[in-house]
């Protein structure tokens, strides 16, 4: 999978506080992915606020858009409205198998020594 250093939040740069993050994308955003993809025509924005603490991130989504995707009764194609919104926390730990401590969705462990968030 090709790396994209566009998505990357280089965290250790950023003040304490809230930062924004716009990301437009489309059918590229999903190039050299592994898996086959059920829809094409992506056209999507996310704002990211990003809430930088002292030793974890509150990161807030809002995701909105749309696909083309097959009708699942006709298998005609036809637009679908993508939306959602979300919230994941991003805790720094002190150790390097940091993301397998908690299996828990809405949390992630990083080590401190990461730099970047992607």
């Amino acid at each position: 999978m090709k790396h994209n250093r566009e998505f990357e939040i280089a965290w250790q740069g950023l003040k304490p506080g809230v930062h924004k993050f716009q990301y437009d994308l489309d059918d590229r955003f999903l190039e050299g992915r592994d898996g086959e993809r059920d829809f094409k025509d992506l056209d999507a924005q996310v704002t990211l606020t990003f809430d930088k603490k002292t030793n974890f991130f509150l990161c807030h989504f809002d995701i909105d858009g749309s696909a083309t995707v097959p009708c699942d009764r006709c298998g005609d194609d036809f637009k679908l409205r993508l939306w959602d919104e979300f919230d994941l926390v991003i805790k720094l730990t002190g150790t390097e198998e940091a993301e397998e401590i908690d299996e828990d969705a809405d949390v992630v462990f990083i080590p401190r020594s990461e730099t970047v968030i992607d």
